[in-house]
């Protein structure tokens, strides 16, 4: 790789800037302002291997379920009910946060967000519920992916656990705008990048 090239690419990189991906802990979080809210109403109860409600769909082996455990698992009726194994969120647009209401986990399981390419943006572990809170065993749990912009997200659980979710909230937040300084360090490299071309031909 010739050094222009790869000067370009590192002024291109401190122009994009850290994302400072941040644990969601309470719905009430500024990065939720105006969010979508999921609570599973009017959805038919019964299993499923997939679900697409608006903007999100939930991929992996749940219930939906409008009986009693979903108050024993610290949430409303109705909500989702996962027995081991992962489930995946894809949202059909980037966001850049989201959180959602998680009961009576008797084991840790990692929340982790990940960009359009794959990327992993951040993981939040939520702890054995069961074994370090009250009953009912609930919490809310999220990211704020910064200036990121989180495509999907999973949850991945201990095989033969039993908990719930519910109250699922997501936002697509304000669109980022490069800082000056950073639109000018992209120019002044776009233009060397012309200029070394001219010099060539």
């Amino acid at each position: 790789m010739k050094p222009f090239t790869q000067a370009l690419l590192a002024t291109l990189l401190l122009a994009a800037g850290p994302s400072y991906a941040t644990p969601i802990t309470t719905a009430g979080d500024p990065a939720l302002a105006g969010s979508t809210l999921v609570n599973f109403t009017g959805i038919t109860g019964g299993p499923y291997s997939s679900l697409t409600i608006g903007a999100l769909t939930i991929t992996g082996g749940f219930t939906i379920d409008s009986s009693g455990n979903c108050v024993y698992s610290g949430n409303s009726a109705p909500c989702l009910i996962n027995a081991g194994g992962a489930l995946t969120f894809t949202f059909s647009n980037p966001m850049t946060a989201f959180g959602l209401q998680i009961g009576a986990t008797n084991f840790s399981q990692n929340l982790t967000a990940y960009n359009a390419f794959n990327g992993v943006i951040e993981t939040v572990v939520v702890p054995n519920q069961v074994s370090t809170m009250p009953f009912p065993y609930s919490a809310f749990y999220g990211i704020n992916a910064g200036s990121a912009s989180i495509q999907r997200f999973t949850l991945q659980a201990n095989s033969g656990d039993y908990w719930s979710i519910d109250n699922i909230r997501f936002t697509a937040g304000a669109t980022s705008v490069p800082e000056p300084a950073s639109l000018a360090l992209v120019g002044v490299a776009l233009l060397g990048l012309g200029w070394s071309r001219r010099k060539q031909a």
